[in-house]
């Protein structure tokens, strides 16, 4: 038998711009939930959820503290309008992605004074014990140097959740699709 392992990539936080300043479609610091996916509704029953982030600072800063973290975790809840979301597991809650500190030591990210592109660190969640809807969390803390509205400090962000490790069997989630079994024992 092949065993090959496929991915899903779904994207749920769309286009948003973290400014460090509050006049902006999110502060820094401050939790970007992204949309809420029905996981019992993407064709196959994934078992791994990893959710993602990855963010693109529009202009780069020769501030001395230019440090960017990234912190993303997942969610999960009964209701497809997420009233009812709550952390799903700190246990596999990725640290937080640190990028430019002004100590400039080796396992630094990344360190420039030009724009930069950033993304979260890997964590894996092991879907078992999840509710049917999920949606990754997102919160990108940059300090800035200026009091920017609107072009200055700014960092682009979309992240989704990837869904590794289906069902054998597509269809089985859900009840989308169909599949057989043949067997021959003709000779």
């Amino acid at each position: 038998m092949i065993v090959r392992q496929q991915l899903k990539v779904v994207e749920s936080v769309a286009s948003n711009r973290v400014y460090t300043c509050s006049t902006g479609d999110t502060a820094s610091g401050t939790a970007i939930n992204g949309s809420v996916i029905d996981r019992l509704a993407l064709g196959r029953l994934y078992h791994i959820a990893v959710p993602f982030a990855i963010g693109r600072a529009v202009a780069g800063t020769t501030f001395a503290d230019e440090k960017i973290s990234v912190a993303v975790s997942l969610q999960h809840g009964d209701s497809s309008g997420g009233g009812d979301m709550a952390a799903y597991s700190t246990d596999n809650q990725p640290d937080d992605a640190v990028f430019n500190t002004s100590a400039m030591t080796t396992p630094m990210e990344a360190w420039s004074t030009g724009p930069a592109v950033i993304s979260s660190r890997e964590g894996a969640y092991d879907l078992t014990a999840a509710k049917q809807f999920i949606r990754p969390v997102i919160t990108i803390t940059a300090p800035g140097n200026t009091t920017a509205t609107n072009s200055g400090d700014a960092i682009d962000v979309t992240g989704g959740v990837v869904f590794q490790y289906p069902d054998e069997q597509p269809g089985r989630a859900g009840g989308v699709g169909a599949f057989s079994t043949s067997t021959s024992t003709s000779t």
